[in-house]
């Protein structure tokens, strides 16, 4: 029987992670801790029935890196890359997003499509173009084939409708995926986005971004995703 590894503790992680010369001088003194904190989610989760293994590697990027979860390939091991953002968040939302990129690679019948999710927009993106492509290349075929009657002046619209249509749907499956791993996090972990991290996330999205309807967003809004945890603890 092996021992069980220690717990990192909440202010030593805080203060490490929070740090600028430990983020961009001592990357090996961030990673130790966030691996810490990585296997003890991964033991937690375990203890709730979602063993993952082998174990995913816990990469610290360089410079302002997002940070996100790699799922296993014939290649590469799964991963939690751990950028920037959540180096500078407070200390809440960092234990918070750890837990949510881990909840990204659980294999729960919960997050079982959140694996798809790092694709998903490499998919969105060739799929538009494809779908964009094969509009122009059918309009511009119709317009300048010999003998070919005019082409109907509805044809182009209902082309980038559709178009859009597809890149829409796409968004919207995004969208799931994360709500589903929300609800991972809560179940699993306990956590939910703190308050802090509702405004944290609202600040960084950028004036832009956060204005957006909901129908073009990648992620639920930042309150919604809190109400989402609350909701799944009940």
């Amino acid at each position: 029987m092996t021992a069980p590894r220690p717990r990192p503790r909440t202010g030593s992680y805080a203060a490490v992670m929070s740090s600028d010369e430990a983020a961009d001088g001592a990357p090996a003194a961030v990673q130790s801790v966030v691996r810490a904190h990585v296997d003890d989610l991964l033991d937690r989760a375990a203890a709730a029935g979602h063993r993952l293994e082998p174990r995913p590697v816990v990469e610290v990027l360089p410079g302002r890196g997002h940070s996100s979860s790699r799922p296993a390939t014939s290649r590469e091991a799964a991963a939690v890359l751990v950028g920037r953002d959540l180096l500078d968040a407070p200390p809440a939302v960092q234990r918070w997003g750890l837990a949510h990129e881990v909840a990204h690679l659980l294999p729960s019948p919960a997050t079982a499509r959140g694996h798809l999710g790092p694709w998903l927009g490499t998919v969105a993106a060739v799929a538009t173009l494809v779908a964009a492509a094969a509009a122009v290349a059918s309009a511009v075929a119709l317009a300048t084939a010999p003998g070919v009657a005019p082409m109907p002046p509805w044809l182009p619209l209902v082309s980038v409708a559709g178009v859009v249509v597809l890149w829409l749907v796409l968004q919207r499956m995004r969208r799931q995926l994360e709500t589903a791993v929300d609800v991972a996090t809560a179940a699993v972990f306990g956590l939910v986005l703190p308050p802090e991290g509702v405004q944290w996330l609202t600040t960084a999205e950028g004036t832009v971004s956060r204005r957006l309807p909901v129908l073009l967003r990648t992620h639920p809004r930042p309150a919604a995703r809190r109400r989402t945890g609350l909701d799944t603890l009940g």
